[in-house]
């Protein structure tokens, strides 16, 4: 059986001091594909589903890998797994939580982590706290949290907490979140875009240096081959369906899944049991020109008075930066 799979991992409640989540499409859509799904009874304030932080492993739960600590998988996947996508700090770039806040608030502290947050659920007038502004949410939209930056999420919240770690940026990058003391602007971060197709409707939520999360809509009952050639990953809203790989094999899903779909993924195939919503994160790779010299900037202006010449471009492997 193929090593390189697509790896599930299943919402984890809390032990204790957890509440049970708010009445919301996301928990009518648990009930809608079980009606003994394990979240409608399970109670959770901060619910792990994605993580290889020390001490907050997840552990694989579904596919050929069931059972093993999600560190371990990535070890043995190497670029099979992750393709260009590298590790920061000999962790996975991304980790993916349930936050279900209950009768009172949550605060979260400061992370050099960029961070998003979906909102499943808020009930009306609801506010999030960001950076000491307030900022009324609703459901079914992403809040963009800068490095280093604050929020409280109110009471009777039910939201997706994505957390991207920084990796080291060239050039102008490298101060896409220096704040100088003025006012953070969320809006290029949190700019949507939408397209629809026969199949499948996509609407961008958050565009960071370091993830894009987009929300899928996907029609039941088709099967369609899997493009990506990086890895994927995927928080599943609404539906249920199964990942086909290696001609023969194949993992289930369901919402309130998580599913990691590896860069080098033989044969994939997505096939949906009915209409299917996900949130889809997809990770920066480094450029296959990240290496080599970059001309001046002064080369590429156009002469006074003269069109705009090509300049053409030569790639010397002697050129590559040591």
């Amino acid at each position: 059986m193929s090593q390189i799979s697509p790896i599930i991992f299943k919402t984890a409640a809390d032990s204790d001091g957890g509440v049970p989540l708010p009445d919301c499409e996301f928990r009518r859509a648990c009930a809608a594909v079980n009606a003994e799904h394990p979240l409608l009874s399970a109670e959770c304030s901060v619910a792990t589903v994605v993580s290889d932080a020390e001490g907050d492993v997840s552990t694989i739960a579904g596919g050929p890998q069931q059972g093993v600590a999600f560190n371990r998988a990535i070890e043995a996947g190497g670029t099979d797994l992750l393709g260009r996508v590298e590790l920061v700090n000999n962790r996975f770039p991304v980790s993916v939580k349930l936050i279900n806040t209950g009768s009172s608030s949550v605060e979260i502290a400061a992370e050099a982590v960029e961070r998003a947050l979906y909102i499943l659920a808020a009930p009306t007038g609801a506010t999030l706290i960001r950076d000491g502004q307030p900022l009324s949410i609703r459901a079914n939209n992403a809040y963009f949290i800068s490095p280093g930056g604050t929020c409280e999420i109110d009471a009777g919240v039910l939201a997706v907490d994505v957390c991207a770690r920084r990796r080291a940026t060239r050039g102008a990058g490298a101060d896409a979140f220096d704040q100088s003391g003025d006012a953070f602007d969320y809006q290029p971060f949190e700019k949507r875009s939408h397209i629809t197709s026969l199949f499948t409707t996509v609407t961008r939520l958050i565009t960071s240096p370091n993830m894009q999360i987009e929300r899928v809509r996907f029609m039941g009952e088709l099967e369609q081959e899997i493009p990506y050639a990086e890895p994927v990953l995927w928080f599943v809203l609404k539906g249920s369906g199964a990942i086909l790989y290696d001609g023969k094999n194949s993992v289930l899903f369901t919402v309130g899944d998580a599913v990691l779909l590896p860069a080098n993924l033989a044969d994939g195939q997505l096939r949906t049991d009915v209409d299917c919503d996900w949130l889809e994160i997809t990770l920066p790779t480094a450029s296959d020109l990240a290496d080599f010299a970059r001309p001046d900037s002064a080369q590429l202006q156009a002469r006074d008075g003269t069109p705009a010449a090509p300049i053409g471009l030569n790639i010397d492997p002697n050129l590559r930066k040591k």
